[in-house]
């Protein structure tokens, strides 16, 4: 991050300590030694886009209002994984409160194979449908929703 938190230097990341795959900010005093992680973004339960893994899909933007953080969730499914971005909102003077979560996702896999996973039963015919993309490339995903934010701004 492009502020120091607590005096410290800060960075968000998705360790993988047993307690499972949340976000959280953890800080150095010299950007060699890092520490006391916090978590500011948990996985939810259930059969959320994000339930299972959550992590961080590109650095927070900050805005006025405060850090816009692109988060990429992970949900299994009997046919393999999917993969999902959405959106989250930080605390610009403390990055490691989370002011707002959107429920939606904003973007993911569209097509039918492309949201199977790693099933082979969803592989389409290569006559019909030639050299597309796997699932998790760009060409595969669009907009979620038509009011995608969903954070009420």
């Amino acid at each position: 991050m492009p502020l120091r938190v607590d005096g410290g230097f800060a960075v968000l990341h998705r360790p993988l300590p047993m307690d499972g795959a949340h976000i959280r900010l953890s800080l150095s005093p010299d950007l060699r030694h890092w520490g006391q992680p916090r978590q500011v973004l948990r996985a939810r339960l259930g059969w959320w886009w994000d339930a299972g893994k959550i992590g961080l899909a590109a650095p927070p933007i900050e805005t006025s209002q405060g850090w816009l953080t692109l988060c990429h969730g992970v949900r299994r499914t009997v046919a393999g994984c999917i993969y999902r971005v959405g959106l989250a909102l930080l605390a610009l003077e403390d990055p490691k409160r989370c002011l707002l979560r959107g429920d939606p996702w904003v973007f993911g896999p569209e097509t039918g194979y492309a949201r199977g996973g790693n099933s082979w039963s969803t592989i389409p015919d290569p006559d019909r449908h030639p050299r597309r993309p796997p699932a998790g490339t760009a060409e595969c995903t669009r907009p979620g929703r038509p009011d995608p934010l969903g954070l009420g701004w």
